[in-house]
C-alpha cells in the first residue's frame, strides 16, 4: 500500500521510483490533495486509489460530486 497525503510529490512519477512501487496493491489518500493529482497516480501505477476529502478542500468535494453525477 502506498499512503499519501497533504501535499503532491512529484518524486512520485519518477521512472525509478514507479519501477520501486510497481508491487504496490492500492494507493490511500488522507486528505487535501486535488483530485487531478490522485488521477494521475491512478493512471501512472494502474492502481485503486481510495481517498477522504480533507477539511482545507470542500472544493475537491464538490468537484467529485459533480464528476460522478
Amino acid at each position: 500500500m502506498l499512503c499519501i497525503s497533504d501535499s503532491k510529490n512529484q518524486r512520485l512519477f519518477r521512472p525509478r521510483n514507479i519501477e520501486k512501487l510497481k508491487d504496490v496493491e492500492f494507493i490511500i489518500s488522507s486528505g487535501d490533495l486535488d483530485l487531478n493529482y490522485l488521477d494521475d497516480l491512478y493512471n501512472t501505477y494502474n492502481k485503486c486509489v481510495y481517498f477522504v476529502f480533507g477539511n482545507h478542500h470542500i472544493k475537491y468535494y464538490q468537484d467529485f460530486k459533480e464528476r460522478i453525477n
